[in-house]
């Protein structure tokens, strides 16, 4: 009986996770995000975003290769460069000051799943409508 009950909360909050996702995301659909470690794709391509990565292979760009993304960046009008706690932090908030954007921190590993991909997608809405 527990098992049953523990069963069916998870499956409504996935449930009400899904609804929200939808409902935030969907319409951003073809929109780029910017993160400093690609840690949201799965996320991006269930709904239709471009999450465009600062590092590539845990590697930071060339001085070449951040021109182009910052010139990039600027294009898109992005707002945010999204972040990992132990991500490189002073490297992501100075993409983020040249750009006029903000940074955010948002931990992909963190235990609660579902409250943490709510969060994320609350953060993207947030950060993407204010262009």
């Amino acid at each position: 009986a527990l098992f049953r009950r523990n069963q069916q909360m998870v499956q409504q909050r996935i449930a009400a996770l899904t609804k929200q996702l939808d409902e935030q995301l969907r319409p951003l659909a073809g929109q780029s995000i910017y993160v400093y470690h690609p840690s949201l794709g799965y996320l991006c391509k269930a709904y239709g975003l471009r999450q465009i990565a600062v590092e590539s292979e845990g590697k930071s760009p060339s001085a070449k290769q951040l021109r182009a993304l910052m010139q990039q960046a600027r294009s898109e009008r992005v707002r945010a460069v999204f972040v990992e706690p132990s991500g490189d932090q002073r490297a992501a908030a100075a993409v983020a000051q040249a750009i006029g954007a903000r940074l955010v921190v948002f931990d992909p590993l963190a235990p609660d799943v579902v409250a943490n991909l709510a969060q994320a997608a609350e953060q993207i809405r947030r950060h993407q409508v204010e262009r």
